[in-house]
């Protein structure tokens, strides 16, 4: 390349103007001579070019001219004498300053007129010689691109080299370099090999559509690599529109030497090329990865697009990072994509962006493209969904149902309740035509309490939303009870919705009436309470709930054991609370996820799933409820909270709330669950063999137990025929779960060692199987022990609290908390480990504190109990409370004993129930019995407990009965005393002992609020009680039950009063 001409366009005056460039070079350098610039012609004759220069003027205009050689010029004399045209002058060599090897000439006689062509070319000539070799110039060249683009790939200087020579050889259709046509191929020089985007034809949607023209608004695109790879197909109809004949965009793509010279159509193109092409064009974006050099070479290249590749965070240019950009940029396609775009929190019910970002910016902030690119094909999961097996019964939760006759028995007058009509209000007057009614509509006019003489009900058409029902009870006057209930004309009650009190309602409860659990959320408050036995699925309840629950909020499940050690500490502040929760669910998810998280909690679109609060020591559970109770208060956030049913009325009387419980699987619910769990000939068979066992057992209904039910099929899923044998005989639960923790072992060990069985295995072999199944169990037990007990039985059992965090290889341990809390797959399996750890050390069971009244004991005790008995059905006829099975036992069996030498009627009597210790005040002679909280659910022991005592008094040896009254334990411990048996007991033997006369008012006060009339009997009896009693002033009884009540028992005080 020997010629170039070149155009500057800049604002310095002095540099504007157009180039032509003559380059001479020889291979072996040498020395310029003046005689060779002054010979009339050659290479270097100046007066040749100065010819050149003169024709070219009078068609193009003055430009700039340029001599450049490799040849080195040193001058000694500064002169030079030049001809043309028979005209001689002088012409001076003058270096230019800052450019040593560059040279000027100026004519030393600017007079004469005849010289002025010459002036005027050599204002503009300039020669430049020492200009080095070919490959001194390429490491300029490369040089140039280090310190301009931070480009260190020598490659990309000998490709613009290339790139040029090629160039400069094309003679046909050589055109003038354009300095933004230089710039480009720099920038694809520099970012070559770029990502290509996919051409193949594929169905555009709606979303491909918007996110493709956000795209387009931005100079820079940030995307992951990932996220390029989905989208890369988006640009495929460009292809498609280009007419592949035009030859204009032939030209242009062979200008860029896209296109080879033998090409004649663009349909010959590959992707990468295709890419290039319709960049150039200004068509689609550029993929490049980021780099500092990329950013520079970006900056090469007004109005064209890029989408650059794992960015940190590009500046300078217009950037799509995140959907607020788009939202300050194009407001209207940001609206539109908030419409299109979903996304799911937690794998519940797809929402839109829209829904998900509320009414502030911070999730906008977050929403990067690479989300939107996410969600082309599906919603965007943000968190993860509870893992649930498919359950193929439909499951079914109480409906709480008032009696009519609440409207009788409450005092209206000081008593505000509000009706959600969901049948029209004209049918509730109708049908209360007693009962003055006021509309919602215009309750709320009134500006002050309307208080009425006879009391009123509102009645509202719509439903009503809890923030209505707070608003509504801010109306009233203090110390008046707000009900919230619905009315349907064709039920035979109200439907309680929520309450600012629970009080008295349980006495107008109506049972059987249920709701399906799809429906639940529905039903939803502030506070919502479930209660069930243990294995009828509240965990499960609790994830299901999770995953169902409101669409646009965060749902924290709190598995409250796994936190015993935060609770411990009875810290309920509620920020405190928050930041510690955070930072559990922070380990769990994506930076993304957690920022969203965060943003939904700062919102306080957050809803709390609380499950087994029955695990927690008595300091834990009062920390969690006042966290929950505050947490409802500051935010108004839902709660909802699954446990046993030993909590239910300690958590209604806290919350002011009605508890559920879910409904067992009925018959037709066991045969459908047994029909796709086992799908064999038999069905019926099995069916009737366990129900023949529940009819023996009442109280272990297996089948309406899903745990049970599962642990049974299971069973017989493993091996049908040798746990048939086991459906017929009499089993108990403990016998099921001790069958299917062996089965566990059974199984894994049979598969590690890749055997058909054991039983016909070596004895090498089957001694290794007993020894490693008695190392777990026993490693399983001491857990289950660190897990119910505090340090203190922990030491007395000397069990170590180390804690393998390795996963478990039978699946009992499903995980380990922060804290070192072993998980067991269901709470039951822990409770049975424990209890079997007791049996086996059963010497030392009987010094844990408070066991046998503690009423989270229950479960654990059950097991022990029945594992106690295997050896003695009537203990566990007992156990299940079968008072016509006892009666068929032989009288001689009534005298055995369990494992440790307890008689039936001692374990009869640890499984009464146990009631606090009454505090009476007492003034002189005065004895008053008060109406108290304590007072207002406690129950009387069911009638069960009642007829087993019953029958064994009438069976047991007397010599028996009377050792039992005499063991203190088995009636009292701390604050808790059991009535029912030391009342009995006492009645029967007519002996009173120290215990009984300790307590007398305490037993009198619950066989009063009992009824147990035959037992008040007895207190008349008693020496005891007879000088205390006739030696009063007065008896006064306040009204803590109804006044028909009272009036019975003032009766009933006459008629002893009289009998003296």
């Amino acid at each position: 390349m020997d010629d170039t001409v070149f155009d500057v366009d800049s604002q310095d005056v002095n540099l504007k103007g157009t180039y032509a460039v003559q380059l001479k070079y020889a291979n072996t350098g040498g020395i310029l001579t003046k005689q060779a610039l002054a010979a009339k012609k050659g290479d270097f004759s100046v007066m040749k070019y100065f010819e050149e220069y003169r024709q070219k003027t009078t068609t193009v205009g003055t430009f700039k001219f340029i001599l450049v050689t490799n040849r080195k010029f040193e001058v000694d004399d500064k002169e030079l004498v030049m001809e043309n045209d028979n005209v001689k002058f002088n012409v001076s060599i003058k270096k230019i300053k800052k450019k040593k090897k560059h040279f000027r000439f100026e004519i030393a006689d600017t007079s004469t007129n005849a010289l002025q062509d010459y002036e005027n070319f050599f204002k503009n000539f300039t020669l430049v010689t020492n200009y080095g070799t070919a490959d001194a110039i390429k490491e300029d060249i490369k040089e140039i691109f280090v310190s301009k683009f931070s480009c260190q790939d020598e490659l990309i200087s000998k490709n613009y080299i290339e790139f040029v020579r090629k160039w400069n050889q094309n003679t046909n259709s050589k055109t003038t370099l354009h300095l933004s046509f230089v710039k480009h191929v720099v920038a694809l020089l520099i970012l070559s090999p770029t990502r290509f985007l996919s051409f193949e034809p594929k169905p555009e949607d709606k979303k491909s559509k918007l996110l493709k023209k956000a795209i387009s608004k931005f100079d820079v695109t940030c995307l992951s690599t990932e996220s390029y790879l989905k989208i890369k197909n988006l640009w495929h109809c460009l292809k498609e529109r280009q007419s592949v004949k035009d030859l204009e965009y032939l030209r242009r793509a062979r200008q860029y030497q896209i296109l080879g010279s033998s090409v004649n159509c663009l349909k010959d193109l590959n992707d990468e090329e295709w890419t290039k092409f319709l960049w150039l064009l200004g068509k689609c974006p550029l993929v490049v990865e980021d780099s500092e050099a990329t950013r520079k070479a970006i900056g090469l290249c007004e109005r064209k697009k890029f989408i650059v590749l794992n960015a940190k965070s590009p500046e300078g240019y217009s950037t799509f990072h995140n959907l607020l950009n788009l939202k300050k940029r194009k407001k209207i396609l940001y609206k539109r994509i908030l419409s299109t775009f979903t996304c799911s929190i937690q794998g519940k019910r797809e929402i839109s962006l829209g829904d998900l970002i509320g009414k502030g910016d911070r999730i906008v902030g977050i929403l990067d493209v690479d989300k939107l690119v996410a969600m082309l094909d599906k919603a965007l999961l943000i968190g993860k969904p509870e893992d649930l097996p498919p359950s193929p019964i439909s499951r079914f939760l109480s409906r709480n149902i008032i009696k009519y006759d609440f409207l009788e028995e409450i005092d209206l007058p000081q008593t505000l309740v509000v009706f959600s009509c969901m049948s029209p209000i004209t049918a509730f007057k109708n049908q209360f035509p007693n009962i003055e009614t006021i509309k919602m509509e215009e309750f709320l006019t009134y500006e002050k309490p309307l208080i009425k003489q006879d009391g009123f009900v509102v009645l509202s058409q719509n439903d009503i939303s809890k923030e209505q029902f707070a608003t509504i009870c801010k109306t009233v006057p203090r110390g008046h009870c707000c009900y919230h209930l619905r009315y349907f004309s064709s039920m035979n009650g109200f439907e309680w919705v929520r309450s600012s009190t629970n009080q008295n309602l349980h006495q107008f409860l109506l049972g059987g009436t249920f709701i399906e659990e799809s429906e639940l959320t529905r039903y939803e408050d502030n506070i919502n309470l479930v209660c069930a036995d243990p294995g009828m699925g509240k965990t499960t309840l609790a994830k299901t709930l999770k995953n169902t629950s409101a669409p646009t909020t965060w749902s924290v499940l709190i598995y409250v054991n796994n936190h015993s050690t935060y609770f411990r500490r009875k810290i309920d502040n509620v920020d405190e609370f928050k930041a510690y929760i955070a930072e559990t669910i922070k380990s769990q998810n994506s930076n993304f996820d957690f920022e969203v998280i965060e943003a939904l909690f700062a919102e306080g679109r957050v809803r709390y799933f609380w499950d087994g609060l029955d695990e927690l020591n008595n300091d834990g559970f009062k920390t969690v409820k006042r966290i929950i109770n505050k947490l409802s208060e500051a935010e108004d956030a839902c709660h909802w909270i699954t446990c046993r049913y030993l909590l239910r009325e300690d958590l209604e009387e806290y919350f002011h709330v009605l508890s559920r419980t879910l409904k067992e699987f009925d018959e037709d619910d066991q045969k459908t669950y047994l029909k796709n769990r086992l799908e064999c000939s038999e069905l019926d068979e099995i069916f009737v063999k366990i129900r023949n066992n529940i009819r023996l057992f009442p109280h272990n209904d297996i089948l309406g137990i899903p745990l049970q039910i599962y642990i049974l099929t299971e069973l017989l899923l493993r091996d049908r025929h040798k746990y048939n044998r086991l459906l017929d005989e009499i089993f108990s639960i403990a016998d099921l779960y001790e069958r299917f923790v062996e089965e566990k072992f059974y199984f894994h060990f049979r598969e590690k060692e890749g055997i058909e069985d054991i039983e016909n295995a070596s004895d090498m072999i089957r001694n290794r199987y007993f020894n490693v199944k008695d190392k777990q169990l026993d490693y399983y037990k001491a857990l289950a022990m660190r897990l119910y007990f505090d340090e203190t039985v922990l030491q007395k059992y000397k069990i170590r609290r180390e804690i393998s965090t390795s996963k478990d290889p039978e699946g009992f341990i499903t995980d380990v908390s922060d804290q070192a809390c072993p998980k067991f797959f269901h709470n039951s399996f822990g409770e049975y480990l424990a209890a079997a750890y007791l049996a086996e050390h059963e010497e030392k069971a009987v010094h844990i504190q408070n066991f046998t009244f503690e009423s989270k004991y229950n479960n654990i005790r059950f097991f022990f109990d029945l594992i106690l008995a295997k050896k003695s059905p009537i203990h566990v006829a007992v156990l299940y409370k079968n008072h016509h099975l006892l009666e068929n036992f032989p009288d001689e069996e009534f005298r055995n004993v369990d494992e440790i030498g307890r008689s039936v009627l001692k374990v009869a009597c640890l499984w009464c129930e146990r009631y606090q210790l009454v505090k009476f005040p007492v003034d002189r002679n005065l004895f008053v019995v008060k109406a108290s909280p304590q007072f207002r659910h406690t129950k009387p022991d069911p009638e069960a407990n009642r007829k087993i005592l019953d029958l064994l008094l009438r069976k047991c040896d007397e010599e028996e009965i009377r050792q039992v009254l005499h063991q203190e334990s088995l009636f009292h411990e701390a604050n808790f005393i059991r009535v029912l048996p030391l009342t009995l007991l006492t009645k029967k033997t007519n002996i009173e002992t120290k215990l009984f006369l300790k307590n007398i008012n305490t037993l009198l006060r619950y066989c009063l609020h009992f009824h147990y009339e035959d037992l008040i009997d007895m207190f008349d009896q008693t020496e005891y009680w007879s000088n205390r009693f006739y030696s009063s002033t007065c008896i006064q009884f306040h009204q803590y039950i109804s006044g028909q009540r009272l009036r019975r028992m003032a009766a009933r005080r006459r008629e002893i009063l009289n009998k003296k």
